[in-house]
């Protein structure tokens, strides 16, 4: 059985994070150029090339890390965590890109808007969205804490990973890649058979202009989707490239994903209490259904149950890896 931490120096894998991600980041990138080659949406060149250097150069650190510590340099332990810092941002970098242009060509697809039936499932299961809309509105405190951890997501997920990367913490590390890669490309994936407006512009129309939020929430996407579902000709900003997954809720599961990573650690508390404020905030804030936020949540646990149980991963959410 391998212990729960390991050096990060010692994991010297054939692929990484992992073989089952780097053939899905491939499968993902093939999706997409062919995708892009039967429709009227392009990459702009210049970003791409931007994009593609600055992946060149980290790489090049990274390999000069990894000859100074391949070296016994005095050095070594720097280097190994910031060779294995860099290594698992570059995958991150490239795999962010790729799912993200994928979830906007997909969407270009001509499926039908599921709004009307993810508000019948919410109605079935007895959720009042509009009844949480209101009592959120009404409650600055509680509209202040949501609004903070809806869109500090990102930040605080990049400051876990960090964590886990300082701590030594490789197989949790590689652990939290592969199951945030699968969680976003399975939300895409499951997403582009269920196009939405979301929550907000079905129940009160694009244009919300009398919501005192200090901007629109929710309806960040609708120009992008609407653009894409056109038809007409249409570039990608990869530099601006919102989340159009309306059904399964993926920043839902990004949040389970975090709480999962850091099962049976001692800031699992911490992460999980953060994790219940962002899914607290996504009817709201991000203009989901609540049948949005269920199937993001099944899904995320989903894959880190799958994942926690491969055998690279055995013994490491043991009750001895508490720490």
């Amino acid at each position: 059985m391998l212990p729960s931490k390991l050096p990060l120096s010692s994991l010297h894998l054939p692929v990484f994070p992992g073989r089952a991600s780097c053939l899905l980041i491939l499968l993902v990138a093939l999706v997409d150029l062919v995708w892009l080659g039967v429709t009227d949406i392009t990459l702009p060149a210049p970003q791409f090339l931007q994009i593609m250097a600055t992946l060149a150069v980290e790489v090049m650190l990274m390999r000069v890390l990894q000859r100074r510590l391949a070296a016994g340099s005095v050095h070594g332990r720097l280097f190994g965590t910031l060779a294995f810092l860099l290594k698992a941002i570059i995958f991150l970098q490239l795999a962010w890109v790729l799912v993200r242009v994928f979830n906007h060509v997909s969407m270009a697809s001509d499926f039908h808007y599921a709004d009307r039936m993810l508000a019948d499932w919410d109605k079935f299961f007895g959720f009042d969205w509009q009844a949480y809309f209101y009592f959120v509105q009404g409650h600055r405190l509680i509209h202040a804490i949501l609004g903070l951890g809806y869109k500090s997501l990102s930040v605080c997920s990049v400051l876990a990973f960090c964590i886990l990367v300082v701590r030594g913490e490789a197989r949790r590390t590689r652990f939290f890649l592969e199951i945030f890669l699968f969680t976003a490309v399975l939300c895409a994936a499951i997403g582009m058979f269920f196009p939405a407006k979301g929550s907000i512009a079905s129940f009160f129309g694009d244009a919300i202009t009398w919501l005192n939020l200090g901007s629109l929430p929710g309806v960040y996407h609708l120009e992008h989707l609407y653009q894409l579902r056109s038809g007409l000709p249409f570039a990608l900003d990869l530099y601006n490239l919102p989340g159009l997954v309306t059904f399964p809720s993926f920043h839902t599961a990004a949040a389970v994903v975090l709480a999962a990573s850091f099962w049976r650690t001692r800031l699992f508390p911490l992460m999980a209490a953060y994790a219940v404020v962002v899914i607290a905030s996504t009817p709201v804030l991000g203009g989901h259904y609540f049948v949005d936020i269920l199937a993001g949540t099944a899904l995320a646990l989903l894959v880190s149950c799958a994942f926690g149980a491969l055998p690279g991963y055995r013994g490491l959410f043991g009750v001895t890896a508490a720490q």
